[in-house]
């Protein structure tokens, strides 16, 4: 076994996010066509004899047992029977709050690095079954880069790389204010129907993105929350909608929020719109760009 190790963890996008019907559970129903990003955080392994600790550059994040990373890590222990020893530390760059799935992934990241430094104690069935224990986007990053999300979008289904985002590039932009999940969910009741598309339409653009049938129309991506976020903070409908003016073929709120992504056809045309948005929006944003397909 490696004493130490690095390990990137990714963010995700959501190029369909459709929340279907609330569940007994609590749980909501819903459809995704979930999609990695390359922008990353950083996880720093170390195997040792001490008992495990877990640290984090960002001090506004906790490191006690309600840090996905620690929860995970212990799920992972404590399923592989091994002694919970050594330690993590996050180097935090993906914005929390933000609906790019950061948290979910570090998770992920750690059951597979844990794993894998461990040499394999536990296979992929053990591993979905704690992802999906530890909340509905943890599942995703142990898929591939592109997946179709249900249920509560623990139910994935590997999708094809979309021939139409060949060469494509992302901006991701967040203001210095999150949107918490709780309230978003919550908020969907007042707008009904209104916030929902008919069910099955996310795997109808799925089979379309994979099919090559030329990049969809803007009006074929949807995000049921939309409604209730763009209503409370309009900021993010204006950096939305200065993204499509800027070009982007498609641009959407992440998840609840609040980042949000602009899709453009190429690396150029992707940093031109970023400072764009920089010229005119001043430091107060969190931006990232990144090559969407590999």
């Amino acid at each position: 076994m490696q004493s130490r190790e690095n390990f990137l963890s990714p963010c995700k996008i959501n190029l369909f996010l459709n929340v279907l019907r609330r569940r007994q559970d609590g749980f909501h129903d819903l459809e995704s066509i979930f999609h990695r990003v390359d922008f990353f955080d950083e996880l720093t392994i170390r195997l040792g004899k001490d008992d495990f600790s877990f640290g984090c550059s960002d001090p506004n994040l906790p490191t006690d047992s309600s840090n996905l990373v620690v929860k995970a890590a212990h799920a992972f222990f404590m399923t592989a029977g091994i002694p919970p020893r050594g330690s993590i530390f996050l180097e935090k760059r993906i914005p929390s709050e933000a609906g790019l799935g950061g948290g979910s992934a570090n998770a992920a990241t750690t059951l597979t690095a844990l794993n894998s430094l461990h040499d394999f104690p536990l296979g992929p069935d053990q591993l979905h079954a704690i992802a999906a224990g530890l909340g509905s986007d943890v599942p995703f990053f142990l898929m591939g880069r592109q997946a179709l999300g249900t249920g509560r979008g623990e139910i994935l289904s590997d999708l094809q790389p979309f021939p139409a985002l060949k060469g494509a590039w992302i901006v991701l932009v967040r203001p210095d204010f999150g949107v918490p999940t709780g309230w978003a969910f919550s908020s969907l009741r007042e707008f009904g129907d209104r916030s929902r598309a008919p069910e099955g339409s996310a795997a109808m653009l799925a089979d379309r993105l994979v099919s090559g049938a030329g990049f969809p129309p803007p009006g074929a991506f949807f995000n049921s929350f939309e409604l209730p976020v763009f209503r409370k903070f309009p900021l993010l409908e204006i950096l939305r909608d200065q993204l499509l003016s800027s070009g982007a073929m498609v641009s959407l709120l992440s998840g609840s929020g609040s980042a949000v992504f602009g899709i453009f056809p190429d690396e150029l045309s992707a940093t031109a719109a970023g400072q764009a948005l920089r010229d005119k929006a001043g430091d107060g944003l969190w931006m990232a760009a990144a090559p969407l397909a590999e």
